[in-house]
């Protein structure tokens, strides 16, 4: 019996739109009854048809308004409020939302700063003191005074984007500004010329501290708020050409006892950031202690009742394998070796022959190893993933860090850590010609999709520490002639 095909005749379906027909039969009757009216002086008759809709006959035929039926499948745009600022309604509305958001946030302010509950909807409120995290959750009801919410919103949202917090401090102070103008704007004034206002800019450098009564008193005079605004971004710039003068010559010093911070004010400060909770601050304090000011503090969620701290020795970078054949959890999907060892090439990989004699050494001594390259062909990879998967071969490829001139830095920087060679044709060194003497060390590298981590032994340290030194030196260079 073969592969046959149903050939017996179907009965051609049916539609019935039961949802359509009471619409259908309103809008009869309705234009029925409107015909009736508009052609009152005219015969009309009506016939019987099978069809659903009745057919209409006219003798004296005049031509009807097409009945439009609203669509669901294209609704009409949301209708947006305009409101106008004849009466100064509107602008009270804005600053109504603004003074709010400076009222709450304010409480919050500095080191001494009150908390601040916040309704949770699903789940027990949360006392906070974080500006932060007290603007992301303030929404008014009226719609102008949200406008003004979401302004003051957006200024400490930039400026908590640029310096990491100062989110609170940005909205009191552009409160002040708002309500100031304010003040300003509702006094009538007459406009002039550029000369007026450039004499009075001479008086706002003279002196910050009468500054914002000075601008008030120059603009109700009769100046072009305009002009006032030129001059106060000219003496922005003085001022900060200024004081980049003035820092010169603490610079150094500066540069000096920056890592000499109290460990007690650290525990204090990281405190005051984690809500007055010393127990993560003093946690934080010995984190930095260990790592160093310089070195990288991670924070990550956790799954158990208790805080902890765990210090790394090693490095870790965003670059992850080139090959999910490479895995050697499934269930995790990394790749974790133990007592490996690490090539460092600062070129791109196109031939397996590049790398056969080092392989092959791995082979032999059974140890795992891990090729760190600027990239690795398609033709290059494939023999090493054939070998992983035969379980000849321990292994993995991964792209250096960063690109041009960062990646050489990147890779001398894993050489100092783990104690291997770079090869770089310009130094003389061939890869085909390397053996196991120029590879890198390391008691445990961790790698994932987006990550790799480096995990040695500490006998590098003292290297690592001259890397570091030097590096420092270098970034006190560039800031002395940056500033």
């Amino acid at each position: 019996m073969g592969f046959g095909m149903d050939t017996s005749p179907k009965s051609t379906p049916r539609y019935f739109f039961f949802s359509l027909i009471p619409q259908i039969a309103k809008e009869l009757i309705s234009q029925r009854n409107k015909t009736e009216e508009l052609f009152a002086g005219g015969a009309l008759t009506m016939a019987c048809s099978p069809s659903l809709i009745s057919a209409i006959s006219l003798t004296n035929p005049t031509r009807l308004k097409r009945v439009s039926y609203p669509s669901m499948l294209s609704p009409k745009a949301m209708a947006k409020e305009i409101h106008f600022n004849h009466d100064g309604s509107t602008t009270k509305k804005l600053l109504a939302g603004v003074e709010m958001v400076s009222e709450l946030l304010g409480v919050t302010l500095g080191p001494k700063g009150r908390n601040v509950v916040l309704q949770n909807k699903y789940g027990p409120p949360k006392i906070v003191n974080d500006g932060e995290t007290v603007l992301k959750e303030i929404e008014l009801e009226d719609p102008l005074e949200n406008v003004g919410v979401k302004l003051v919103r957006q200024a400490g949202a930039k400026t908590n984007n640029l310096a990491g917090d100062g989110s609170t401090t940005s909205v009191v102070l552009a409160h002040g500004l708002i309500a100031e103008g304010q003040k300003v704007t509702t006094t009538s004034h007459k406009t002039s010329g550029a000369s007026r206002a450039m004499k009075f800019q001479i008086l706002i450098i003279e002196g910050l501290e009468h500054a914002i009564p000075l601008w008030l008193r120059v603009i109700a005079s009769g100046m072009n708020p305009v002009q006032i605004a030129r001059g106060i971004a000219k003496t922005s710039e003085a001022l900060v050409s200024e004081l980049k003068l003035m820092s010169r010559e603490e610079k150094q010093s500066y540069l000096r006892n920056i890592m000499q911070v109290e460990n007690d004010e650290l525990a204090d400060v990281a405190a005051v950031s984690a809500g007055n909770d010393y127990t993560v601050g003093n946690m934080i304090s010995d984190a930095l202690q260990q790592v160093g000011r310089r070195g990288v503090v991670t924070i990550e969620k956790g799954r158990c009742t208790e805080n902890i701290l765990e210090i790394v020795e090693g490095m870790q970078f965003d670059r992850g394998y080139l090959s999910p054949y490479f895995v050697t959890d499934r269930q995790r999907m990394v790749v974790e070796f133990h007592n490996c060892k690490l090539l460092l090439v600062d070129k791109k990989i196109q031939n397996a022959k590049e790398v056969f004699k080092i392989l092959d050494n791995a082979v032999k001594e059974m140890y795992p190893i891990v090729i760190v390259a600027e990239d690795v062909d398609q033709e290059a990879l494939a023999p090493i993933i054939r070998n992983k998967l035969k379980g000849l071969l321990k292994g993995a490829a991964i792209k250096a860090p960063a690109f041009g001139e960062r990646k050489s830095h990147y890779l001398d920087d894993i050489a100092i850590l783990t104690g291997g060679t770079v090869i770089r044709d310009d130094m003389g060194l061939k890869l085909e010609k390397a053996g196991k003497e120029v590879l890198g060390t390391a008691t445990k590298v961790v790698i994932t999709k987006d990550s790799t981590l480096i995990v040695t032994d500490g006998s590098t340290r003292e290297a690592v520490e001259k890397r570091v030194s030097q590096i420092c030196s270098l970034v006190e260079v560039h800031l002395l002639f940056t500033m």
